[in-house]
């Protein structure tokens, strides 16, 4: 009397509460663990390198899903004036990537909005600035005092 569950395919006892265990010899566990692991695996392309393995991707979106989180994402970012457009991308971008299969997984979209929005403040800061600087700086050039002196020895 067995108090588990037995594989019809390999024999593998699975006892409540204790992890799996071979109802039979080893060798015998050993080639049905590998049979089970072959057939899970993705088969390779005829004529490819045999480590790449087929990946196609199934895509079922539904349009109108995307649609009103689309439109949704509208309305909220003039609400607040673009600042929700950083979570709107995030939303879409999640969808998108949730509802795409490959190999028989599904991706996930780990981003937040916020570190989008950090990430466009750091752009700003970093590029923005200093093109502010230079041109402030061409504009005290051609206006400051030596402009005037030369505008008034050199006039045009």
């Amino acid at each position: 009397m067995t108090m588990g569950v037995e594989c019809p395919k390999c024999g593998l006892l699975q006892l409540p509460g204790r992890p799996a265990r071979p109802a039979r010899r080893a060798s015998q566990f050993a080639h049905a663990l590998r049979h089970h692991r072959s057939r899970d695996r993705p088969r390779a392309v005829r004529g490819s390198d045999p480590a790449r393995t087929r990946c196609t991707a199934r895509v079922p979106w539904r349009g109108w899903l995307l649609l009103g989180i689309h439109i949704v994402n509208v309305l909220l970012t003039i609400v607040t004036l673009g600042v929700y457009y950083f979570w709107a991308k995030v939303r879409v971008r999640s969808y998108i990537l949730s509802q795409t299969e490959c190999a028989g997984d599904r991706f996930a979209y780990h981003g937040t909005g916020r570190e989008l929005l950090l990430g466009f403040v750091k752009a700003v800061l970093l590029i923005g600035i200093p093109f502010l600087l230079l041109d402030l700086g061409i504009d005290l050039v051609t206006r400051g005092p030596v402009a005037q002196a030369q505008a008034v020895f050199f006039p045009t």
